[in-house]
């Protein structure tokens, strides 16, 4: 997470999933950890309760690579929760709440 000015920027650096045989089958064809990600969404102002995808990047057989970076600009300084989730090539979903200071 990278904050400038009252832009936050959200990149994903590495993903990993615990060791499943399902994994394991496709483990050698895997570059990339984020190869397993296979939709990714933002919600910028997470109140604690409901996710309200805000933004989001999902693979295509066209463009089968979601990006790896999400920016937002917020008008308001102050204190914000943001809650990205993320849905891995297996349907697994997994969840982090991350907290940044507008100045």
């Amino acid at each position: 997470t990278e904050i400038k000015g009252k832009e936050v920027i959200l990149k994903i650096t590495d993903f990993q999933l615990p060791p499943t045989p399902e994994l394991a089958e496709i483990a050698s064809k895997v570059k990339d950890s984020r190869e397993l990600i296979d939709y990714w969404a933002v919600d910028w102002d997470y109140k604690g309760d409901t996710f309200h995808n805000q933004w989001q990047s999902f693979r295509t057989k066209k463009n089968p690579k979601v990006d790896y970076e999400a920016r937002h600009k917020y008008d308001v300084s102050g204190e914000h929760h943001i809650m990205v989730k993320v849905v891995d090539v297996f349907g697994n979903d997994t969840n982090k709440v991350i907290r940044v200071r507008i100045k």
